[in-house]
């Protein structure tokens, strides 16, 4: 079984494989769940997609949507997430951008902040994010999002 130590490395390897183009912090000011947390990012992530790129993002080459990998801290007081973004050019200019925040607080209804920081480096982000999960089953505060496929893109299977 690998050591929390192997997992950490092994989570910013795959960091720096994503080569994020920035690093997001999710903050929500407030105790949440990490399965609100989950959910919040994922139904962001899906309606900042629909508003950029327009109804049919869905269908748009994987390449050209966002993937996540993000890492949940301070679950008992300054709930946040640290986040490692890939997506084309205006999904991460819209992220850059005022309206990314205010369609933060609008997907969970509460106040919170969006800062897309400025950090372009995919060893420094993932060192960044991955710096607490030394503890026993932090790993567990790993987030994941990546383009799937629409159904009707799916391979058959006969």
């Amino acid at each position: 079984m690998p050591t929390q130590k192997q997992l950490q490395h092994a989570l910013r390897e795959h960091i720096v494989a994503l080569n994020p183009q920035i690093m997001v912090t999710f903050n929500y000011q407030r105790q949440v769940t990490l399965d609100q947390m989950r959910a919040h990012i994922i139904h962001f992530a899906n309606v900042a997609q629909r508003q950029v790129l327009g109804r049919n993002w869905n269908h748009r080459p994987e390449d050209k949507r966002l993937s996540i990998i993000g890492v949940a801290e301070h679950l008992d007081t300054n709930s946040h997430v640290h986040a490692a973004v890939r997506g084309q050019e205006s999904l991460i200019e819209f992220l850059q951008g005022d309206e990314a925040e205010m369609l933060w607080r609008r997907v969970h209804a509460r106040c919170g902040q969006l800062h897309a920081g400025t950090e372009h480096n995919p060893s420094k982000i993932a060192a960044y994010m991955t710096k607490d999960l030394y503890q026993a089953n932090s790993l567990d505060r790993a987030i994941f999002y990546a383009p799937q496929r629409s159904t009707q893109d799916a391979p058959c299977n006969h």
